[in-house]
């Protein structure tokens, strides 16, 4: 039936971690009637990648309201629907039941909660390999989250590294998936914006670390744009703090623009 052809291209597109496409598909296939608890668990992955991926963008804003508003609009949007279908597919034979409850904790900023159960989860399937991976992601995505919303900036270094941990798990069970990486970029990303707010410093350490978990993810996925983006603004924090310094700064306002037109390409 036409939606079971869209369900397959959208289960297709996901495990190729091209969440636009796995969307058109999965919506259609919805559209479409095809209904089952695995297609709406399937969208509710795609949308819930599809909101940190535009999270993570909207982050980047430098304008405290500018950003706010944004976020607002991709909660609307991608998260809610997110948690929606995630629920509706808590039926699914294909998934473990505390997984997806955990992950729809996160997504509700439930922390703690999400925390529990996946160390439960972990620990009552240690054999579970595909399923310790996934769990490790999440784990990482919440310590992260965690050390983005925090202002006490130890309390925020100390859940940064939690989820570095977390990621550096997630590398050695699976090299070919560049979620990891951009993890750990990520989590370079806020030690950078923490030195450059409060403690000071030669933030280059940091920043040539970054870059090359950066060039990591890219050597995986030529095309993923995000990364491009990642690399453009660490490379625009790193000019900034070249002006303040007293250093020049041009080489890396160059490097920023040419990241940010290969983002702009794919």
């Amino acid at each position: 039936s036409l939606g079971s052809g869209h369900y397959a291209l959208g289960r297709g597109y996901l495990a190729l971690q091209e969440y636009e496409k796995s969307d058109i598909h999965l919506k259609k296939a919805f559209e479409a009637g095809y209904q089952t608890p695995e297609v709406a668990y399937k969208r509710g992955i795609v949308l819930g990648e599809l909101y940190l991926k535009e999270s993570d963008k909207a982050n980047r804003i430098t304008n405290k309201e500018m950003r706010e508003t944004r976020q607002k609009e991709i909660e609307k949007n991608f998260l809610e629907p997110a948690v929606r279908f995630l629920r509706k597919g808590g039926q699914t034979q294909t998934e473990s039941p505390q997984y997806i409850e955990a992950l729809i904790s996160f997504y509700e900023k439930k922390y703690d909660r999400a925390l529990k159960i996946l160390a439960e989860t972990i620990a009552q399937n240690k054999n579970d390999i595909p399923l310790i991976y996934k769990a490790k992601i999440l784990e990482g995505n919440i310590f992260l989250a965690i050390g983005r919303d925090l202002n006490n900036f130890d309390e925020s270094l100390e859940n940064l590294s939690k989820a570095e941990a977390a990621y550096q798990q997630v590398i050695e069970i699976g090299k070919s998936d560049i979620r990891g990486y951009t993890g750990l970029g990520s989590i370079l990303e806020r030690k950078i914006e923490i030195m450059l707010n409060s403690k000071g410093g030669d933030i280059q350490s940091l920043v040539d670390q970054a870059i090359a978990y950066c060039d990591k993810a890219l050597q995986i996925d030529p095309g993923a744009a995000g990364v491009y983006a990642m690399k453009s603004a660490i490379y625009m924090r790193l000019g900034r703090h070249h002006i303040f310094s007293g250093k020049n700064p041009v080489q890396a306002f160059d490097k920023s623009a040419t990241a940010a037109q290969e983002a702009m390409k794919l």
